[in-house]
Formats: structure tokens, sequence, C-alpha cells
């Protein structure tokens, strides 16, 4: 059983990330429409990478780990899955931004 925990990155660290990641954004700037997956998706993991650092650094510290999704609800939406519950209750206690119950998830269901 998997236990998730929303998170919404507040928009002044979301466009730090942004503007963290601009030498690699830069080249891509005015072709985005014509872009192919893939590379949208590497652009998107490296301006997640910067703007969830923070989140990266504790993981760590805490030797917790975490698989991490980006969320549907927009682009500073992350969904963090934990695999016991302590762990979830801990990201969740130290990241207050952290929306939404913590609860356990099965395979397929949307947190």
């Amino acid at each position: 059983m998997l236990y998730a925990v929303k998170l919404t990155l507040p928009p002044a660290e979301w466009e730090q990330a942004v503007l963290e990641s601009r030498e690699e954004l830069a080249p891509y700037r005015d072709a985005v429409d014509s872009l192919p997956a893939a590379k949208l998706a590497d652009l998107l993991r490296i301006t997640m990478k910067r703007g969830l650092a923070q989140h990266h650094r504790w993981l760590s510290e805490h030797q917790i780990s975490a698989v991490i999704s980006p969320d549907e609800g927009g682009e500073r939406t992350f969904v963090f899955y934990f695999d016991n519950r302590k762990d979830a209750l801990a990201f969740k206690q130290a990241f207050v931004e952290a929306e939404g119950p913590t609860r356990p998830f099965k395979k397929g269901d949307k947190p």
C-alpha cells in the first residue's frame, strides 16, 4: 500500500525554479508547441528537480524514499508516494504547504 501527499509549490518557488532552468529552457522558448513529448518531459524534470530541491534534500537527510509525480492539477503540483504512513506524515508535517489527507492509495487510485 502507498501513502500519498499532494504538494503545491508556491508561485515564487516555481518561478525561481524556472529562472534557474532558463539556460536549458531558452533554446525551446519559441518552439514549445512543436516539441516531442519526450523533450517536454525532460525539460519538466529539469525544472522539477530545481523546484523540489529542498524536498529532495529533506528526504535524503531523513533516509526516506518516495516516488514523485507531477499532478494533473497544475504545473506546480506534485504527489509524493511513500511506502509507509509514518514517512508520509513526517513529510507532510515538515512541509506545511502539503495539501489533503494522507491516506493509503492502491495502484490506479488518484490522490
